[in-house]
């Protein structure tokens, strides 16, 4: 009961609060006053192209996946940083340490996807009764921010499909991202344990991902940034789905082993 009132105390959830109201902000001050054109004859707004994933004003979109690295690094993973520097771990020596760290791995992941899942899909819900529900049309939607062809088809993962099936792209994109977001809050439970610093911890994902995309802005095609991975409409080209999707799951086993070592190896001091 005591971890259960620990992982969802009030200043674990800042991260998902903060990304609740950034939707939030899209929604009030981008989106409904947009409701005013909509004369039910054009397709220049569906309920597609202003999901916050795709909406073409990259204000918000930008807001929202440039912090999500620190967003989701704001949550119950900061508990082991703060039970290894004030000893309280080394009190589960003698209790169920594997129980502690398998519970503690699985809320922190959880919480970084819902960190992301859950406002993008809100935002979809809202985007969703606000404006029509249509298949956006691959000629009158082409501005839409998903591209197609040669260059374009790297910029959006699924990009043939949003003009078939939007919504199916809009759930795959929300599921990546989500993972993406797991793994942001798993890397800073890991700085954590190791700097026992929490504000080392907090700021670790975002400085690596900030510094990717920096470097990927200088070197295309060679280094990515996980930032714009996230981002349905990418401004840079994407690596493979299929072998990101492999390096995701080869770092999210790095990550479970470093952190099942690094709280053993602080336990056994």
């Amino acid at each position: 009961m005591i971890f259960f009132r620990r992982w969802f105390h009030f200043r674990y959830a800042i991260g998902l609060i903060i990304a609740l109201v950034i939707i939030l902000m899209h929604i009030i001050f981008q989106e409904i006053p947009r409701i005013g054109f909509l004369d039910g004859y054009t397709l220049d707004y569906t309920s597609s192209n202003q999901w916050i994933g795709f909406v073409v004003d990259m204000t918000y979109p930008a807001l929202f996946f440039f912090l999500l690295p620190l967003l989701a690094s704001l949550g119950p993973g900061l508990i082991a940083q703060e039970d290894i520097k004030n000893g309280f771990n080394l009190r589960l020596v003698q209790q169920s340490l594997k129980a502690y760290m398998q519970s503690n791995l699985l809320v922190t992941y959880l919480y970084g996807f819902i960190t992301a899942a859950l406002p993008l899909s809100l935002d979809y819900l809202l985007v969703l009764w606000l404006f029509p529900n249509v298949t956006p049309n691959m000629v009158l939607n082409r501005g839409d921010g998903v591209g197609l062809g040669p260059i374009g088809s790297t910029l959006t993962y699924w990009a043939d499909q949003y003009y078939k099936n939007p919504i199916l792209v809009v759930i795959l994109y929300i599921l990546l991202i989500g993972f993406i977001s797991g793994l942001y809050a798993l890397f800073s439970m890991f700085i954590g344990i190791v700097s026992r610093n929490r504000y080392v911890a907090i700021s670790a994902s975002f400085l690596l991902a900030l510094g990717s995309t920096i470097l990927a802005a200088s070197f295309p095609n060679v280094i990515y940034s996980p930032i714009y991975i996230t981002m349905p409409s990418s401004p840079m080209p994407l690596p493979n789905l299929t072998s990101l999707l492999v390096l995701m799951a080869i770092i999210l086993i790095l990550l479970i082993g470093g952190i099942i070592y690094g709280i053993y190896h602080k336990t056994s001091i």
